[in-house]
């Protein structure tokens, strides 16, 4: 499995957009370029995982393992992602951009990491 990490820097911000799959083969090398574009200490971090098809558990640790990094030194962090499955109740959303309760168990817990959890379905 291949994934691309692009990274831009703007105004203390740090835009990182991941897309392809992330699996256990290629999470190190992911992990890595995330942390590389993290060196620049920026003052926020927004992670888009918008042209991501496909993610296990190892990348789902790479986002535990960010949030860990970036919350005690108070950096907002944004992770957003696009869903082609509307969740099973949508009519709790007033928009697209809603919080996405796919799986709950690890939907919760990121909030408590310190993301900000955004989705848009179409």
């Amino acid at each position: 499995m291949t994934a691309r990490v692009e990274t831009r820097a703007e105004d203390g911000a740090m835009h990182i957009a991941v897309s392809g799959e992330i699996d256990l083969a290629n999470a190190a090398a992911v992990e890595d370029q995330i942390r590389e574009a993290l060196s620049h200490s920026p003052e926020t971090v927004s992670v888009d995982l918008t042209d991501l098809t496909y993610m296990d558990s190892a990348g789902i640790r790479i986002l535990f393992t960010l949030a860990s990094r970036l919350k005690p030194l108070r950096i907002m962090q944004k992770l957003s992602w696009h869903s082609t499955r509307p969740p099973a109740d949508s009519s709790s959303y007033p928009d697209s951009n809603h919080s996405l309760r796919s799986n709950p168990k690890a939907n919760d817990r990121l909030p408590a990491h310190g993301w900000r959890v955004r989705a848009g379905h179409g």
